[in-house]
């Protein structure tokens, strides 16, 4: 499955939004989640910005802060793929 580049900017930016919305949730800062994730907090503000980082980064960000990583990696555009 290919996903367009417009499709996969938009995952990114929503992705960005939930860790940040789940970092916020945890009362950590950035500074605190990057360090007990063991990610430098450039990396961390790349992420929530919406820009490209490693599946391996989401997941030691998502096992800090609880959550799995398919709970951070929205569903682009879920009701079109239904009714196709």
């Amino acid at each position: 499955m290919r996903f367009s580049g417009n499709i996969v900017k938009k995952r990114q930016v929503l992705v960005g939004q939930r860790l940040t919305l789940c970092r916020r949730k945890a009362g950590l800062s950035k500074s605190a989640l990057a360090r007990l994730a063991g990610v430098s907090r450039s990396t961390l503000l790349r992420a929530e910005r919406g820009e490209d980082v490693r599946v391996g980064t989401l997941m030691c960000l998502a096992n800090v802060l609880g959550v799995r990583v398919r709970d951070l990696m929205p569903l682009i555009d879920d009701s079109r793929s239904r009714a196709e």
